[in-house]
């Protein structure tokens, strides 16, 4: 059991095993119920009136841009020592890297917000929109274990789940663009679009 569970359930005077499993189902079921997590929809986004290949090409040089800069190896690593250092020291500012990263995605989310996107990207789009939306949101709630111990939890237990599915929106790009017949080179920022291509950095 996570030391944070314990010490929540110790503040308020449950020590038995038994109980403090019930009382822990019964909390984090109730957190996860309260926590509404962001949608965005087709109203929230700029929908370009028409498209053509320069266009989706244009479309693809910009936002995979902005897809590299979501869940790097480097965040991934820095967010879990965050996390195990905080269930180890409970000190607060062990949580500035989560911090940190979540008012990134705030800014990162914007920008995604601002493109003007392809009729045939939309559903590529929100989808992409929504899953920065639940990584940001999920470290936010990490975030709060201070003052929200259980919701905090609650994020920390879906974080990699939530990091896989933000790094799995690649591949899905890669096949919106290949059924487009988009063509990238290698000079292009959309070139990580392109089928065998590797990242080396």
């Amino acid at each position: 059991m996570p030391k944070i569970y314990i010490l929540h359930l110790q503040k308020n005077g449950i020590t038995d095993d038994t109980t403090r499993a019930n009382t822990l189902t019964a909390l984090v079921a109730q957190e996860s119920a309260k926590i509404i997590p962001t949608n965005y929809t087709l109203n929230d986004i700029h929908i370009a009136p028409s498209e053509s290949k320069d266009s989706i090409r244009f479309y693809g040089n910009t936002i995979s841009l902005l897809l590299q800069k979501v869940a790097t190896k480097n965040d991934i690593e820095n967010e879990l020592k965050s996390i195990n250092s905080y269930t180890q020291t409970k000190n607060t500012s062990d949580l500035s890297f989560i911090i940190k990263n979540k008012n990134n995605l705030d800014i990162l989310i914007q920008k995604v917000l601002n493109i003007s996107v392809p009729p045939s990207a939309v559903a590529y789009h929100i989808l992409f929109l929504n899953r920065l939306a639940l990584y940001r949101d999920t470290l936010d709630n990490i975030s709060k274990a201070d003052t929200d111990p259980v919701r905090s939890l609650v994020g920390a237990d879906k974080y990699v789940d939530v990091v896989v599915l933000a790094i799995r929106t690649l591949p899905q790009f890669s096949t919106y663009f290949n059924n487009k017949n988009i063509v990238f080179s290698a000079k292009d920022a959309g070139y990580v679009f392109t089928t065998g291509y590797t990242n080396t950095n």
